[in-house]
């Protein structure tokens, strides 16, 4: 190539390079330039430096034709600020962007200005990101450009200065759709959903249509403040505009629907899509999960490979919780095999779920070789392994995990010690409690109201009442968790009038009590039959609205049963929305204790055309009522059905009724026989059933043989020698 003759060729050539993009072509340029000696003439070098940049050449090949230049063009700045911000190299960027500020003959572009603000933003660097911004206010850009203008709400929002972001926007003398939409999205991020919804309607006011992404935003605003209706309205105008097929809409919809709880909608919109990409599935997945219908989510699982999307690492995960909350086993170890064939077996978020899922399933050799196996371990993998253990009562080996967390020098979370606490008291493990106890206090965590709570139950379940409620005063701010750990301490050890005390003092301190505490106190009016209380506690869930959910309303039923108000159990159990075979039982011992047995017949009656299976524990009250009405051939029916019809196994408590029901009917004999037919030995209970049978019908004998039997079980069996003496003294007279 001959050599370059002057600089106006030199330039022109460069300009022609340029176009080419060839790095080597330019080096070959660029020497022959300086070979002349050309290349610290302004104009040549500027548009060498410039030619380079547009090439992607090194930096530093920019770096060393900038630096022979005595003075850059604006244009040879912004190539090189640009060139740095491509390469990654912000602080030389920012570096060269002070340099350029100092000389006077050069000014850097809106371009530029917008590229550097977005690193800011990119970095979170407020320090720097003002610095622009006051910029952008002495250039004059701010009040025309835009995509300034939205650019620096972006970075006022990013790094979550939203009053700066809204006078940004204010200031703005011209608001596009794209600048609305930055605002709102900065709302909706930070969960400011009436504002951003707000902010919408306002940009429509103003004449401005929104556009895929406004929408998008909007129906994320309803998400976070539960706006389905508002959400019903978005869609009607995103069907109207013909934007419902978008992608990023359409997902939006399904996920706004789903998480307010309108599940049917969601699913609506869903099967009209055409295109359903993993993304979708996964929002379906998802909310079905989080809703509680989990066979629903794992059929949506298969369903999707099925349409031929594989599911990713969310769907796995789903899929796996739902495995997890109603024990598919089978379910979460296909799920397993899939994500061993698909590499996300290493992905923490799987493998966690994993260890979670054998765990919560019971498998905890399986969730144990999961946890082994990976190669990273946070603190979600160890609280899931420990939770495992802990939930089935393995002591040892929760403990152990807790103890190899500390030897790691990991600092325990504090769910970890929640759960090594709770497996302490679920054993009454007292010493090793204690010495959780004291690694809390050394940790400064004894003022955490959750850890208090666990440590309330551990001293409960260990018999230690008097620890317990010490903890429990300490607790300045007591939670609802609170109030129940210690109602229901007190109730499961016999102390109801305790329970129904700390009970007036949690309404007494200005708190609602919950669904749990309302059950534990209205246990103890049970157990007391203080129907008072129980009517005042039945007033308390009906103004907070729970007494129809059905834990509560089970309890009610069993409260005014046990209390021999049966009229107002029963209409407790005819006002329940949802009634299962819990209730039933509650009506059924009522009025079974009271001996209504036509009404308990009844009962059950309507229990089985209501499709709810009746438990042993049914039977043993449908016995008793049959053996008080003196029911001979219905109880040995019920007996028959029990376990031929709904194939429960008889206990010692259905044999001793049907023992009763033949020894109150004057057939002693027959008692006898059953007694002996029984698949077990016969218990204390038994033989007093036949001595008492003996004692009524005046079987002298055969009382004095179910007397030596009872001895032989019992020699101190005071009342078995006051009956043998009743039988002996009424055959005397006799």
């Amino acid at each position: 190539m001959p050599p370059l003759p002057s600089v106006q060729v030199s330039a022109e050539i460069l300009l022609n390079a340029r176009h080419r993009k060839s790095v080597q072509f330019l080096l070959h340029v660029s020497g022959q330039i300086h070979l002349q000696g050309l290349d610290a003439h302004p104009s040549v070098a500027n548009e060498l430096a410039s030619a380079l940049v547009a090439a992607d050449s090194n930096i530093h090949h920019v770096q060393l034709v900038f630096d022979r230049l005595s003075c850059p063009n604006s244009c040879t700045w912004d190539s090189l600020i640009m060139s740095y911000i491509a390469n990654g190299e912000f602080h030389s960027a920012f570096g060269l962007y002070e340099r350029m500020q100092q000389n006077a003959c050069s000014f850097t572009s809106a371009l530029t200005l917008l590229k550097l603000l977005q690193v800011c933003t990119e970095l979170r660097d407020i320090h720097r990101g003002q610095k622009l911004h006051a910029d952008f206010l002495k250039s004059g850009l701010l009040q025309h450009d835009l995509f300034i203008g939205s650019a620096l709400v972006e970075f006022y929002a990013k790094i979550r200065c939203l009053l700066e972001a809204q006078v940004v926007f204010d200031e703005l003398t011209v608001h596009d759709v794209v600048l609305w939409t930055t605002l709102i999205g900065a709302y909706v991020e930070q969960g400011y959903g009436v504002n951003a919804l707000h902010f919408f309607k306002q940009m429509q006011d103003e004449g401005l249509s929104p556009d895929v992404v406004a929408f998008a935003y909007s129906l994320k605003a309803c998400t976070t403040i539960q706006e389905a209706s508002v959400g019903e309205d978005i869609h009607n105008e995103i069907v109207i505009k013909g934007l419902d097929t978008d992608r990023i809409v359409s997902n939006t919809l399904v996920d706004m629907y789903i998480k307010c709880g309108f599940l049917n909608h969601g699913r609506i919109v869903f099967d009209k899509l055409v295109v359903r990409d993993v993304v979708t599935w996964n929002v379906l997945i998802t909310g079905y999960v989080d809703h509680g219908y989990e066979e629903m989510a794992l059929r949506c699982y298969h369903q999707m490979q099925q349409e031929g999307i594989c599911p990713d690492d969310l769907s796995l995960v789903a899929s796996l919780r739902a495995c997890s909350s109603i024990q598919s086993i089978e379910s979460g170890q296909d799920i397993h095999l899939l994500s061993v064939k698909l590499g996300l077996e290493g992905d923490l978020f799987v493998s966690n779920t994993l260890v979670d899922m054998y765990a919560k399933c019971g498998l905890l050799a399986e969730a144990q070789t999961v946890f082994d196996g990976l190669s990273v371990r946070d603190e979600v993998s160890w609280n899931a392994l420990l939770s495992g253990y802990a939930d089935h009562g393995c002591v040892k080996e929760a403990l152990e995990c807790f103890e190899q967390v500390k030897a790691k020098a990991l600092s325990p979370h504090i769910a970890m010690f929640i759960c090594a606490i709770k497996a302490c008291g679920s054993v009454g493990v007292i010493r090793s409690g204690e010495q959780l106890y004291s690694d809390i206090i050394i940790r400064g965590l004894e003022g955490d109201v959750t850890v208090c709570n666990s440590l309330i139950y551990m001293y409960a379940n260990c018999n230690c009442l008097t620890e317990a409620e010490y903890l429990f005063h300490k607790i300045v701010v007591k939670s609802e968790v609170s109030w129940n750990t210690m109602i229901a301490a007190y109730w499961d050890r016999g102390q109801s009038e305790e329970a129904l005390d700390c009970y007036g003092r949690l309404q007494n301190s200005g708190s609602n009590p919950g669904s749990v505490t309302v059950v534990c106190s209205l246990k103890a009016c049970g157990s007391m039959g203080t129907i008072c209380k129980g009517n005042e506690i039945h007033m308390q869930a009906a103004f907070q609205g729970i007494e129809k959910e059905l834990y509560v309303g089970n309890t009610l039923v069993d409260m005014y049963a046990k209390c021999g108000c049966l009229s107002e159990a029963q209409k407790v159990f005819n006002d329940l929305s949802e009634r299962d075979n819990v209730s039933y039982n509650a009506l059924i011992t009522g009025w079974a204790q009271l001996g209504e047995s036509r009404i308990v017949l009844e009962v059950f009656e309507r229990m089985i055309r209501d499709g709810i299976d009746p438990d042993f524990f049914t039977f043993i009250n449908i016995l008793n009522a049959c053996c008080h009405a003196g029911l001979l051939e219905e109880g040995q029916l019920f007996f028959h059905i029990m376990t031929n019809e709904f194939c429960i196994v008889s206990t010692p408590d259905h044999h001793s009724c049907l023992v009763n029901l033949f020894g109150r009917a004057g057939l002693v004999h027959e008692a006898v026989i059953v007694m002996n037919r029984m698949p077990f030995h016969p218990n204390i209970i038994v033989w007093h059933i036949i001595l008492a049978a003996c004692q009524k019908w005046g079987n002298a004998e055969l009382g004095l043989e179910a007397f030596e039997h009872t001895l032989q079980l019992n020699e101190m069996d005071t009342a078995a020698y006051f009956c043998m003496c009743n039988i002996y003294s009424e055959s005397s007279e006799g």
